[in-house]
């Protein structure tokens, strides 16, 4: 029969802990997003803020001039909200080095990556003034 191992302490705090902050961050989203809507739409409410929450309605106009406008506003929405999910999602998934020295090892595609890694390896070399590289191609040059 199977032993069952209980998962480390602090693996199931950073779950809940990611979970909580991707809970925070999309319910933080929604409220920033349906109080635009609000200031977007109705007048009244964008009167109501201007009398009461006046430095609330000041952030509104200055956000909406410096990104030029709601489509623009709109892209950046997107773009913060699917590159965080990707972002998290990421971190959450990503495979430890050991596995991709394994699944490394095995690829065909191994060969061309240390041909590359040594290609920019020279490349940096080359870069720099008093590498020995420079030297010959400053020779070549004077002859």
């Amino acid at each position: 029969m199977l032993e069952k191992k209980p998962k480390p302490a602090y693996k199931r705090f950073i779950r809940y802990a990611v979970g909580t902050v991707f809970v925070a961050e999309a319910v933080g989203i929604a409220v920033s997003y349906g109080l635009y809507f609000k200031l977007n739409t109705d007048r009244d409410f964008r009167l109501y803020m201007h009398k009461n929450y006046y430095w609330v309605l000041d952030g509104y106009y200055s956000l909406g001039e410096f990104l030029g406008g709601h489509k623009t506003l709109r892209s950046g929405f997107w773009i913060l909200t699917f590159g965080s999910l990707g972002y998290g999602l990421f971190k959450v998934v990503k495979p430890d080095d050991e596995l991709l020295k394994k699944f490394d090892e095995g690829s065909k595609h191994t060969d061309t990556r240390k041909r590359a890694k040594d290609t920019i390896a020279i490349l940096k070399e080359a870069t720099k003034q008093d590498s020995e590289i420079n030297k010959k191609i400053e020779i070549l040059l004077k002859k």
